[in-house]
């Protein structure tokens, strides 16, 4: 590195530190915070640091943990937690889309404080990789989840199925688990139109790939993009948030006809991070 360039490069964190000293927040009191933070403001802007640390220390102290409480269980940390936490931190202060950022401070608290569980460090790796679609859709599902109405309808209609078939040799496989189940039909507002041989007006829920290369319409007659949902969908599959199941439909492949999916107990714990 260039002389000129180092020197740049002190002088920038010697105004940040003047600006923002280690004391402005309690938060950077912590070792392993303020390291990141003396870090972060060598190639980035210090004031932004600043505030995302501040909105995690106003978390914290919204959550009921007292500082000294807070400091004690980061340092408490074992030598690779506090790797993890560093690298986590990092991310949030640095990367993590602004839509994302609530979810990822409950993940962090929860990485610090809730030491039983056995899946933190895994959902701070999942949400490391989520964007402002991914939210949206994780609301989506908590808006289905939490409606009754939808939860009773598809419970009763489970519970019709599994008495349908009594007595039938070969039974199709009936799944509805309420508060991590969520149909297709639920998830997907939209639906497609047409007319069918007499005339008259018909609805079809589309499908994955009818959403990826079609065109629609919203309210106001303006063309609107649908296919970052399907997409979502898919891309929390990859990453362990849900499990999908397809139906088979004669002509077309059962990637394109998702039936219904269910939260895994990474997506239970990412949907109470989601408001």
């Amino acid at each position: 590195m260039a002389i000129n360039t180092l020197q740049i490069i002190l002088n920038q964190a010697a105004n940040a530190l003047q600006l923002y000293p280690a004391d402005s927040l309690w938060i950077k009191l912590i070792p392993a915070v303020i390291s990141v933070f003396n870090e972060l403001i060598l190639f980035s802007d210090a004031k932004d640091v600043e505030e995302r640390l501040a909105e995690l220390e106003t978390r914290v102290e919204s959550m009921g943990i007292e500082q000294q409480q807070f400091s004690d269980l980061v340092n408490g940390l074992s030598p690779h937690e506090k790797y993890a936490f560093r690298n986590f931190l990092k991310h949030y202060c640095l990367e993590a889309l602004p839509e994302v950022t609530d979810a990822m401070i409950c993940a962090l608290v929860d990485f610090v404080a809730d030491k039983k569980s056995d899946i933190r460090e895994e959902i701070c790796e999942i949400l490391k990789q989520f964007n402002a679609v991914d939210i949206e859709s994780m609301r989506r599902i908590r808006e289905i989840v939490l409606d009754e109405e939808i939860t009773r309808r598809r419970r009763d209609e489970t519970l019709a199925k599994i008495e349908e078939q009594k007595g039938r040799k070969w039974k199709d496989t009936v799944i509805y688990l309420p508060g991590r189940t969520i149909l297709w039909e639920d998830f997907i507002a939209v639906r497609g139109c047409g007319t069918d041989a007499d005339g008259k007006r018909k609805e079809w829920i589309p499908n994955v790939r009818e959403l990826m290369t079609g065109q629609f319409t919203n309210s106001e007659e303006k063309e609107v993009v649908l296919s970052q949902f399907p997409r979502s969908v898919m891309k929390l599959q990859s990453l362990g948030v849900l499990i999908i199941y397809n139906t088979t439909l004669t002509g077309s492949s059962p990637m394109f006809n998702i039936e219904k999916f269910i939260l895994t107990n990474y997506g239970v714990k990412i949907l109470e991070y989601i408001s």
